[in-house]
């Protein structure tokens, strides 16, 4: 009824909304109170319609049920909402039940504090979930026996019917690690990533076509380039499967044919612009599950697409429909592709709610045409529906130039919340001039599926953020933020509170400058302190941070048994790796410590290894560093017993000369005698 308001300060209430709930400001939420909020958690159509809702009213959302009881958060918190716990929470549970923890849906900091209590307790790896395998690390598993560890790595195997265990290269080689002297499994039985790690050494003729079937399953981008095992595996793969060379349309033989593409799978992701373009076209195929593109690789798709031997026919043939099948590959195209789609210029008439609604929407457009046909009036009543549909970049201009018009003095908050990857074309001046007051808008600004901020971007929408009273770098602005806190200054830093970044997600730091990471640092180790009587879960809970610790606290990690992760290890301040031992990084890195020999070339571990002696190197496999301190030989025998006879002679006439002083004690001469020869004896022994 018009008029009328709707209130909404009850769970009732907000259950009401329907799907309309997203539009509800967090602080809204934030009002009702939390035994309310509790009840209608288990109403599942609110959940569903939560969902939907932005991530700052999930999380605000979820932190009210939290407050109600924090030792009963896994009972309470929905099941897909449990990303949003804070990790803290977890990390000291009183009983651990595994089926309800193996129905939530967990981030990946929050697996890896759970997963060993849960695997501990689990009797059958098989039905853990991906989103409690995802949290394998060496330090959760070094406590088990070796062969459940191979059973929880054979579970992180792909399988029908389940989502992939994502896990990261610091995970991937601890697997390796454990499993790599197990003889009784085949290749199909580990996760295709961490093959990537696999001794290709230890291939035959008779098992590498099995390995590169399983392999080419893979994620290829999760091998640090400077491994540069890419190139190493394709170097294999070539011998392996008989690839001589590139097969061109002059030269029908060699090269990459079908069944070659079709073993190698997702290493399409990792090959030369020359075997893209002159490889059979099921490559086009392999090629729609690569996570990046480079421009030359972009090139050869098009060049092989524009060929019309593929299956999508003559380019004079594309429509809507291509594109569709074409699955990601587009979005890399540029406008030698884009152009044939393009429409004539905007002789139909504006842009109207029909045409940017519809799924094409803004396919036959160039960016020339789009702002033509793009009328003021109608994107000021549109903004979200445009906002939505554009993504390349000379469009977004378009859409940000024609807001600037339109709000001349700085956008409002209603907008800016709205802009999408709009936001990301606005310069430092745009920015300076919008209106950022709430956390609803801060979280939509900072959500990285727009893209990235450059460092002068994110500090500026920070820093306005922070400019309106009361707003503060709270829990849920550092959960908004994330790494982009790496755009502040260390002065600013520092006014996070111990509280709020223990309730935070953890933030990857590994961008920020020294002085910040210390600043981090200062502070996490407050945040956790509760948590050190836990080795394991104290240094699961800070590692993020470890960048900024001086030299004494992680020797002092070096003694708790925590199996360090090399990822972690590397981003420590190079300042402290250098003023480590060799048997300090054994201790610090466990179960990890093969890892430094797979990372010996990166700068990091060549730093360090150069001011290491090369007879300690060995312990780890490494080559290099210092040599070994040459020993002095043992004197010979007139020598020891002349320095043997001055040395009492003159110790004599001390002795004489310390009698006749008054008030000295007298040394008597048979205790120093003996003395004297156990040092002699010990010096001896030292040079033998």
């Amino acid at each position: 009824m018009a008029g009328v308001e709707l209130r909404i300060n009850t769970g009732t209430s907000l259950v009401t909304l329907g799907t309309l709930v997203g539009g509800v400001p967090s602080a809204t939420i934030s009002k009702i109170p939390s035994s309310e909020l509790l009840t209608v958690s288990q109403n599942p159509t609110f959940i569903t319609n939560i969902l939907t809702a932005p991530v700052i009213l999930q999380e605000t959302y979820v932190q009210k049920i939290v407050s109600v009881d924090q030792t009963k958060v896994v009972e309470n918190v929905p099941n897909a909402l449990a990303g949003y716990i804070p990790t803290v929470l977890l990390s000291s549970p009183t009983s651990v039940n595994v089926t309800l923890i193996n129905m939530k849906s967990w981030r990946q900091e929050q697996a890896v504090v759970l997963f060993s209590s849960v695997a501990s307790a689990s009797d059958n790896a098989e039905e853990l979930s991906d989103s409690i395998l995802q949290g394998f690390t060496c330090t959760s598993v070094q406590n088990l026996p070796e062969s459940k560890v191979t059973q929880l790595v054979k579970a992180c195997r792909p399988r029908d019917g389940r989502n992939k265990v994502v896990l990261k290269e610091s995970q991937l080689t601890c697997m390796y690690n454990n499993v790599k002297d197990v003889s009784n499994l085949t290749f199909t039985d580990f996760p295709a990533d961490m093959l990537l790690y696999y001794n290709l050494g230890t291939l035959t003729k008779v098992n590498c076509e099995s390995y590169f079937r399983a392999l080419g399953g893979a994620d290829f981008s999760v091998l640090s380039s400077v491994l540069n095992r890419q190139s190493l595996l394709f170097t294999y793969a070539k011998d392996c499967l008989g690839i001589s060379g590139v097969r061109t349309q002059q030269d029908s033989g060699g090269g990459l044919n079908r069944t070659q593409v079709e073993i190698l799978g997702n290493m399409s992701c990792t090959l030369d612009p020359t075997y893209i373009q002159n490889s059979d076209p099921l490559i086009l195929e392999k090629l729609k599950n690569c996570r990046d593109l480079s421009d030359t690789q972009v090139t050869a798709i098009q060049t092989l697409l524009f060929s019309g031997n593929t299956s999508y026919g003559n380019s004079s043939t594309w429509n809507q429909q291509t594109l569709v099948q074409l699955g990601i590959l587009p979005l890399y195209f540029n406008q030698d592709f884009w152009g044939i789609f393009s429409s004539v210029p905007c002789t139909t008439g504006n842009i109207t709610e029909a045409t940017s609604t519809d799924p094409s929407f803004p396919l036959g457009y160039d960016s020339t045409q789009f702002d033509a046909c793009l009328d003021n009036g109608f994107l000021k009543e549109n903004i979200a529906a445009i906002t939505e549909k554009v993504i390349e970049t000379s469009f977004l201009t378009v859409v940000l130039n024609k807001l600037n018009q339109l709000f001349p003095s700085g956008l409002p908050n209603s907008v800016v919340q709205i802009l999408n990857a709009v936001s990301r074309v606005a310069t430092v001046s745009d920015i300076n001039k919008w209106n950022i007051t709430t956390i609803d808008v801060l979280s939509s600004l900072m959500n990285s599926i727009n893209g990235d901020w450059t460092s002068d971007q994110s500090k500026a929408v920070i820093m306005k953020y922070l400019s309106v009273a009361g707003n503060t770098l709270g829990t849920a602005e550092i959960n908004a933020i994330g790494s982009n806190l790496c755009s502040l200054d260390p002065s600013v830093l520092k006014t996070i509170t111990a509280d709020s970044l223990k309730s935070a997600n953890a933030v990857n730091a590994s961008s920020c400058s020294i002085d910040q990471q210390s600043a981090l640092y200062s502070i996490a180790k407050s945040s956790f302190s509760t948590q050190r009587s836990d080795p394991r879960v104290y240094y699961q809970l800070i590692s993020s941070y470890l960048g900024g610790a001086p030299v004494e606290d992680i020797i002092a990690l070096s003694a708790l048994n925590i199996s360090m992760d090399i990822t972690t290890f590397l981003n420590l301040n190079p300042d402290v790796i250098k003023a480590l031992n060799v048997n300090t990084v054994i201790n610090l890195m466990g179960r990890n410590k093969a890892d430094l020999k797979l990372f010996e070339n990166t700068t990091t571990v060549r730093m360090w290894a150069a001011q290491q002696y090369s007879s300690d190197l060995a312990l780890l496999g490494l080559s290099g560093g210092k040599a070994d301190p040459v020993s002095s030989t043992a004197a010979p025998a007139t020598t020891v017993t002349t320095l043997l006879t001055n040395t009492t002679i003159t110790q004599t006439n001390q002795t004489v000369n310390a009698t006749t002083g008054s008030g000295v004690v007298h040394r008597g001469s048979g205790l120093w005698l003996v003395s004297l020869c156990v040092g002699l004896l010990t010096i001896t022994l030292h040079t033998l």
